[in-house]
């Protein structure tokens, strides 16, 4: 059985988490649960840790909700899934809530720069090491990218024989 008290080895972090609110009651058996499910080490510490932040911060700030840079909302819905998934198969509740939190809609490649600046990539070019050979692969690749614009793809699918 792991405690509380194994996964936090500092006694400021173990008052707190065990005065969190009205969940801390369900901390250490909901770390047991995870254990026995073969949950990772960190996992369990993260999940008991996000559970005792939202227990805490609907206790003292109910108006509020949830704090967005608090708990990463991903981070949260899967905390939130094991542990409804906890509370169900303990009995404290008659169905499974995991089936009743929203879906987080997530856009990929949203942050992911769309150019660089061309005094950027001409820097990035001419800082490469020309005098061995991966160096010369490399300033070839980006002096193509860069130049005529070709898509990484159409740069892997390239053959010699394909260049004059």
């Amino acid at each position: 059985m792991i405690s509380i008290d194994d996964l936090f080895k500092c006694s400021f972090t173990l008052d707190r988490l065990h005065n969190c609110g009205y969940l801390s009651e369900y901390l250490d058996s909901f770390a047991d649960w995870m254990a026995g499910h073969r949950y990772a080490d960190f996992t369990i510490r993260k999940r008991v840790s996000d559970v005792a932040h939202l227990s805490f911060s609907l206790e003292t700030k109910p108006d509020l909700g949830l704090l967005p840079d608090l708990i990463h909302k991903r981070s949260l819905q899967a905390t939130l899934r094991s542990f409804f998934d906890f509370c169900h198969e303990i009995g404290h509740t008659s169905q499974n809530l995991r089936f009743s939190l929203p879906v987080i809609k997530s856009y990929r490649l949203l942050k992911v720069p769309r150019k660089i600046e061309d005094k950027e990539a001409i820097k990035l070019i001419n800082s490469l090491d020309r005098s061995t050979d991966s160096g010369k692969r490399t300033y070839s690749i980006l002096r193509i990218l860069h130049t005529y614009g070709v898509r990484g793809c159409q740069l892997r699918a390239l053959k010699l024989d394909d260049i004059n």
